[in-house]
């Protein structure tokens, strides 16, 4: 279907509709469409001092006319045929809610234009396949997914003032007792 009345014949139909399609999945699977699961990555958001990340990169008398540093982390474990790497590194960014469904905890980082907040944020994750979501069939991957956040908002990730300390992170700043970041980075 096109518009609702349109229809195209084709041999072969490619969707790649993202990873919060997860309604559309499901209304696929209904429909008897084949679906393919396939591994994905998940982990957790963590959020820096920009000036920690520029003193890092650049050194301590680092020019300011220099652009807020960024970083890149990737391990790659071939016998095991797994990953671990920062993705989305958001210098001077912010920490932004991205959930598409109630009841989870979902974050993404952002930069504006001028990356001009006082922070940095990246994701660090992980690759997980087939035989880490417990399951078998096409939506098993999602409903892996599912677990993880709910087990998050359940431990009060996200939850404004819900604090590091209890999750084993001592030291944190003020600012950081505030961001849903803060996690063991185990669930």
């Amino acid at each position: 279907m096109v518009n609702g009345r349109d229809e195209l014949a084709c041999d072969a139909l490619v969707l790649a509709p993202g990873h919060s399609a997860r309604d559309t999945y499901e209304m696929l699977a209904r429909r008897g469409a084949v679906l393919q699961p396939k591994p994905f990555a998940v982990g957790v958001r963590v959020e820096h001092p920009q000036a920690l990340i520029n003193r890092i990169q650049y050194g301590a008398g680092h020019h300011p006319a220099l652009p807020p540093a960024d970083y890149g982390l990737a391990f790659n474990d071939r016998q095991a045929g797994r990953s671990a790497y920062s993705f989305c590194m958001c210098p001077g960014g912010v920490v932004v809610a991205g959930s598409s469904e109630a009841g989870g905890v979902v974050t993404n980082g952002m930069s504006g234009s001028l990356r001009n907040s006082p922070f940095a944020n990246s994701a660090l994750v992980a690759t997980v396949g087939q035989d880490d979501f417990g399951g078998s069939g096409p939506l098993a991957g999602i409903e892996f997914q599912r677990a993880l956040e709910r087990r998050a908002l359940l431990r009060g990730w996200g939850i404004p003032g819900a604090g590091a300390e209890p999750y084993g992170v001592s030291g944190a700043s003020e600012h950081s007792r505030h961001c849903l970041l803060l996690s063991p980075g185990r669930f």
